[in-house]
């Protein structure tokens, strides 16, 4: 049961062990180039380029859209066109910006409230689907940028609302602001009671799997900064990731300075996409699942705290009291004995968790300086720490936990219960996994010393994973997006690429980018053998994309008296008008004279024009 609902965090993966690797040919010109992302700096994930506060007359003030901020009067379209422009939002007069349907952000807008006090409030009717207050998408389109918001507090109302109907009802539909925009930022905002996550950085469509869902890019650069989150998850379906701020498509993401009071979870990254992320300097408070859940690869986390995490039963979910859960989603991969180190935290403090204060389950992690205070508050014999080594097989991921290693933990005043003596550190080992975690330094010892007795029963050794299904799933993006198989070379390329931590979602966006699928979708045809793009009669080449050729001015005068006159031009006709062009006129004019004419208006009549008459 713990292994199963473990796997739950995301989508699922077929799963299976892999052989060595060292069968791999060489890489030719038909494969992508691409950087290890587990070897990422945290000095590099700065996020977005936030600009300076807008000046009070910047833009255009909310009292110029007909915003009344009334809290009766439903601002929806109103708060739309204000935010089609941007500028500072006013205090709302009445308490709140009431509206009824989701705000789309479009690029380049940036949008400053007066403080927390300027409210933004969604109601829907019960029992409708989930959906974002605000979404940095433009209309739906997901190639925005550079839009930052700040200064301002969002109801998200999550509580009445059902499943989210887009994007085949991914539950990431239900934050209370979706940012699917680069070079985005939120700041200094407050929000509560979202169905499912308060600020949620995800490319949604990347991993719902739905028809022309696919997406081929991700949000980069983007930062959430200051942000206090009040009883976020609470939508029906939503208990299981609803945090207040969570990565899970997003590139080169900071999150930092901020706080959750009561939400499902205070702060994730998640494995949709193998987000790079940077968490600093955050406090969770309270919360129902856990302090913080780690999904993913490429995370980096610094000075994060957990207190008093719950564990509601009520959720159904056995892991849920634990103050930090690296799942096992989040392992790097690779053979035993040659796993990266791909995630990082540092100064991880859990105080009063219902379990354990961290429950470790992945690869490749360094945990150093964490401190746990008083955990185990349920009294039903957890540890301090706790490596969980999983049975369960996931495509890519090695089974059980190795290359993982904690430096210097301190545990403190765990709990005394009558017949269930505490352990400072515990390992539970499900048949068939195993557990190499190392531990240095620090005081972890518990009532009944520092290790449990299974400690090193099951250590890492030769276990292996079949490569054939991740192939089969490689093959399967080479139908979809290029309609054909993949050469053996770039089979075996895009597996290694795979295995050094790149996900499935972002080898579908590294195939969709390659020259040979921007020639197929811009209606060319590729040679595999030259590699070259040849393109239609009518179109013709740039940047190996076909694109409708640019017309000379003859060209564009000689169609248009094709078009509308049905002949040639003469010389004389062509030298004036190719005359008009080159001193600025428009072609649309061009064609408006020449069809306004004697015998453009003749024509028009399928009449015959002849010597200056129509006939």
């Amino acid at each position: 049961m713990w292994i199963k609902l473990l796997a739950l965090t995301g989508s699922i993966f077929l799963i299976l062990f892999f052989q060595n690797c060292n069968q791999f040919k060489s890489i030719n010109s038909d494969t992508q180039n691409s950087s290890e992302i587990h070897s990422m700096d945290p000095k590099m994930i700065i996020g977005a380029e936030i600009p300076s506060a807008l000046a009070t007359n910047a833009y255009s003030s909310s009292e110029t859209v007909g915003l009344k901020g009334d809290c009766k009067t439903d601002d929806t379209a109103a708060l739309q066109n204000f935010f089609n422009k941007g500028g500072i939002l006013k205090k709302p007069i009445g308490g709140c910006y009431l509206i009824t349907d989701t705000i789309f952000i479009p690029s380049n807008i940036q949008v400053q409230g007066e403080g927390l006090e300027t409210l933004i409030k969604l109601e829907v009717p019960a029992g409708s689907a989930a959906r974002p207050v605000l979404d940095f998408s433009g209309s739906g389109n997901r190639t925005t940028v550079n839009i930052h918001i700040s200064n301002l507090s969002i109801d998200a109302g999550g509580s009445q609302m059902a499943m989210p109907a887009k994007y085949n009802g991914n539950i990431g539909y239900g934050a209370a602001i979706v940012v699917q925009s680069s070079n985005s930022s939120v700041k200094d905002i407050k929000i509560k009671n979202a169905w499912d996550t308060g600020v949620v950085f995800y490319q949604l469509g990347c991993i719902d799997g739905g028809p022309g869902q696919q997406c081929n890019s991700y949000p980069k650069n983007v930062t959430a900064l200051r942000v206090v989150c009040e009883n976020n998850g609470i939508g029906k379906g939503s208990h299981f990731l609803g945090s207040c701020v969570g990565a899970l498509t997003s590139q080169n993401t900071l999150i930092a300075d901020s706080t959750d009071y009561g939400s499902a979870v205070g702060f994730h990254l998640d494995f949709g996409g193998a987000a790079q992320a940077s968490f600093k300097n955050l406090k969770a408070y309270n919360n129902r699942l856990v302090g913080y859940w780690i999904g993913s690869v490429n995370g980096y986390f610094e000075n994060i705290e957990a207190y008093n995490t719950i564990g509601d039963h009520r959720l159904g979910n056995p892991i849920a009291g634990h103050g930090l859960v690296l799942d096992r989603f989040a392992s790097a991969r690779g053979d035993f004995g040659s796993i990266p180190q791909i995630g990082y935290i540092k100064n991880f403090k859990s105080t009063g968790a219902r379990k354990s204060g961290i429950l470790v389950a992945a690869s490749g992690w360094k945990i150093e300086n964490p401190t746990i205070v008083s955990s185990n508050q349920s009294g039903q014999g957890y540890s301090a720490i706790t490596g969980l080594g999983d049975n369960m097989q996931i495509t890519g991921l090695s089974m059980g936990v190795s290359n993982t290693e904690i430096l210097n933990p301190i545990v403190k005043n765990l709990p005394e219960y009558l017949h269930q003596p505490e352990y400072g550190y515990h390992e539970m080992i499900n048949e068939g996994s195993c557990l190499s975690i190392r531990i240095t330094g620090g005081s972890i010892s518990g009532l009944k010393g520092s290790f449990s007795p299974q400690v090193g029963s099951r250590p890492c050794s030769d276990q292996k994973v079949d490569l054939k299904v991740i192939e089969n799933m490689i093959i399967q993006i080479f139908q979809e997006v290029l309609k054909r198989a993949p050469q053996a070379a770039g089979l075996d390329h895009y597996v290694k690429e795979f295995l050094k931590g790149k996900s499935m979602v972002e080898i579908r966006e590294s195939i969709s980018s390659s020259p040979e699928a921007v020639c197929i979708n811009s209606k060319g045809q590729f040679s595999i053998s030259s590699l070259s793009c040849s393109c239609p009669s009518q179109m013709v080449l740039s940047q190996n994309r076909c694109v409708e050729r640019s017309l000379t001015y003859e060209e564009i005068v000689r169609k248009a008296f094709i078009d509308i006159l049905k002949r040639e031009p003469l010389q004389a006709g062509l030298e004036y008008y190719v005359g008009l062009l080159k001193s600025g006129a428009s072609e649309q004019s061009i064609r408006n004279e020449i069809g306004s004419s004697a015998e453009g208006q003749c024509v028009k009549l399928n009449k015959v024009f002849v010597n200056g008459q129509c006939y």
